[in-house]
């Protein structure tokens, strides 16, 4: 891990005391951790906190011509600097810092960089976490967690558009509902569906799960494995039950497991939260494979004592979760290995696969293909339907419906899926605590470039 300190800025809308001969980074106003000593300035306290924790060889200061020798001589002259030629806001300083790591430290293009301004005041213990291993998303959650002061916490994605009434909607759903409903998820769909054949995909998938699957599932009283987003929690049990797995890269699908076996429940509310479809294909297949690797490692963490286990969930949550969570990678996982079987039969009339297809189970396998596929593809028909149909009724017609005929062409995405479960596979066994990024804000870049070209051609 490397990390890049900001020292740019002079802070005069927040310290008055600022000027542009003395930042307010620079100004000896904090005590002193040691007894009697003299006070010391902000940067001072972030680099013996760096210091404490082992950071300081993976730390380096970015900073301008202007407060280059003040630095040196606050923290030492073997301080480790970054010098701007010129102060150009944030961007290019954490972008000349990356280049310089990339090119005269020999960072690795997978290594971890911490960015955060040089007069971050925070206690030791936000240090700790960026010390410690797994970089996750779930780690910084529970860190968040710590500090949370309200009955109830939700997490949301940076990029995500929950409806208006939202958290009115949940805080009834809660006061409504008994005492063991801990958590309630919202419904979660996209609103660039119609920038491309992916996104239309990936938008009737959302439709089928959200709309149709999980209230479904909830009826039936087996685990829920939550989606990423839009999840509102109690707070107290969520501490009570750990919060999230730091290590598991699908963190609310294993904590929806977890809140089962301890005997809550989940609700779903009325309410949507519209969220950035993955328009490109390699940043769709990094997301998934994140996503299946989660459910892979969720799988194996409860199983590790199955027969325990099977007593902890009963004999309905026990096989709920093996069709939730151990279906979920398996299926693509299983896909190609069919579709060979389908193209070298119809294709040369391979003899070795009559022997495996004997008797009935011929023509059971034959059932289970036919209506098996009519069933996928009817339910995300069935689904995007019943999505816009809802904001129909409601008077928010985000969708037409001409994307309900996308739902016949879902066969082509299984493909994808199946690269993603392989590759989700591979991962788990070379590196099963790696944090697949994923790019977001492409819809906009594409209007942009769009725009762009219209400019030009007017």
């Amino acid at each position: 891990m490397r990390i890049i300190l900001l020292s740019g800025g002079s802070g005069k809308r927040l310290w008055p005391l600022s000027s542009l001969s003395q930042y307010e980074q620079f100004l000896k106003l904090l005590p002193s951790p040691e007894p009697g000593g003299e006070p010391i300035s902000m940067v001072q306290r972030v680099w013996r906190q760096l210091g404490a924790e082992g950071l300081r060889q993976s730390a380096v200061i970015s900073t301008g011509r202007g407060s280059a020798e003040i630095l040196a001589s606050q923290l030492g002259e073997d301080v480790p600097l970054i010098v701007e030629p010129e102060s150009r806001d944030t961007f290019p300083a954490i972008a000349l810092a990356s280049s310089w790591l990339s090119d005269e430290a020999d960072a690795s293009p997978d290594e971890t960089v911490v960015v955060f301004p040089v007069d971050c005041f925070a206690d030791s213990g936000f240090f700790t976490l960026a010390r410690d291993l797994p970089k996750t998303k779930p780690k910084a959650c529970n860190y968040g967690l710590i500090r949370a002061k309200g009955e109830f916490v939700v997490i949301y994605d940076a990029e995500d558009q929950p409806d208006p009434d939202q958290l009115k909607k949940v805080h009834l759903t809660f006061k409504s509902l008994p005492d063991d409903y801990v958590c309630v998820q919202a419904k979660l769909n996209y609103f660039d569906s119609t920038q491309n054949l992916l996104t239309r995909w990936f938008t009737h998938e959302y439709s089928m799960w959200f709309e149709l699957l999980l209230p479904g599932i909830m009826r039936l009283d087996v685990p829920i494995p939550l989606g990423g987003t839009s999840n509102h929690f109690k707070t107290s049990v969520l501490r009570a039950v750990d919060a999230w797995d730091p290590y598991n890269v699908t963190e609310d699908a294993d904590l929806g497991i977890r809140l089962y076996k301890h005997g809550y429940k989940t609700a779903i509310v009325d309410s949507r939260t519209w969220e950035e479809a993955n328009s490109r294909v390699g940043n769709w297949i990094r997301q998934r494979s994140r996503w299946i690797k989660g459910y892979m490692q969720t799988w194996l963490v409860h199983m590790r004592h199955p027969v325990r286990f099977y007593r902890e969930l009963g004999w309905r949550g026990f096989w709920g979760f093996q069709v939730m969570v151990l279906a979920t990678p398996m299926l693509p996982l299983l896909n190609p290995f069919y579709w060979v079987l389908l193209a070298l039969w119809y294709g040369w009339h391979m003899d070795f696969i009559p022997p495996l297809f004997p008797g009935i189970i011929y023509y059971f396998a034959s059932f289970e293909f036919l209506l098996g596929n009519f069933l996928f593809v009817y339910s995300h028909v069935a689904g995007m339907y019943w999505v816009i149909r809802d904001l129909e009724a409601k008077r928010d017609p985000k969708f037409s419906y001409g994307m309900v005929k996308y739902g016949l062409l879902v066969p082509i995405y299984w493909v994808l899926m199946s690269n993603a479960a392989m590759k989700a596979a591979w991962q788990l066994m070379t590196r099963p605590f790696y944090w697949e990024k994923t790019i977001h804000g492409l819809d906009a870049q594409e209007g942009a470039e769009a725009d762009s070209l219209g400019n030009h051609a007017a």
